[in-house]
């Protein structure tokens, strides 16, 4: 059987590696935020660590959906956790957006489409040591402003497929 917090498949525990939280097909948006970002925008918000939320699967497994904008996902959710945190208190914030996407091995920022994007390491740098060099960060100070912004980076949805005739 699998070890806790890791998936078995075909039998050997382990196989796909740790993972923090199973979800099934009926599970709600507000549980996959709980479950899997809360703890970490609490951290970046307490100043433990940076943060990322990754949605990693094969094409048609829901991801989009998941982080989606148009579905109250992980993003907005995120988003608003944040913004509500930062009105609620005394300190001040500086809150920067950039959207990437990584695929094939290759980054991108989807708001400057064609920039050379390039992964470097700077232990020094104040955004955390692994720097998008290329990847421009957008000042935002609303959440509309935030979502305004990953939606226009985000790729409109694949037309819907049309039935095929049979061929004879």
């Amino acid at each position: 059987p699998a070890g806790r917090g890791c998936l078995a498949l075909d039998g050997r525990a382990g196989a796909l590696g740790p993972f923090d939280s199973l979800h099934e097909a009926v599970s709600s948006q507000a549980e996959v935020y709980e479950a899997c970002a809360r703890r970490v925008v609490d951290a970046v918000l307490s100043g433990e660590h940076n943060g990322t939320l990754l949605c990693f699967g094969q094409t048609g497994s829901g991801k989009t959906h998941s982080v989606g904008i148009q579905t109250d996902g992980l993003l907005p959710r995120a988003l608003s956790h944040v913004f509500d945190a930062v009105g609620a208190g005394d300190a001040q914030f500086a809150l920067a957006l950039s959207c990437v996407e990584l695929h094939l091995e290759q980054c991108e920022d989807l708001l400057h489409l064609g920039a050379d994007v390039r992964l470097r390491e700077d232990p020094s740098d104040p955004w955390g040591p692994v720097v998008m060099e290329g990847v421009v960060r957008h000042p935002i100070t609303s959440l509309e402003q935030a979502l305004g912004l990953i939606a226009r980076a985000s790729p409109p949805p694949p037309p819907r497929a049309r039935p095929t005739a049979p061929r004879l």
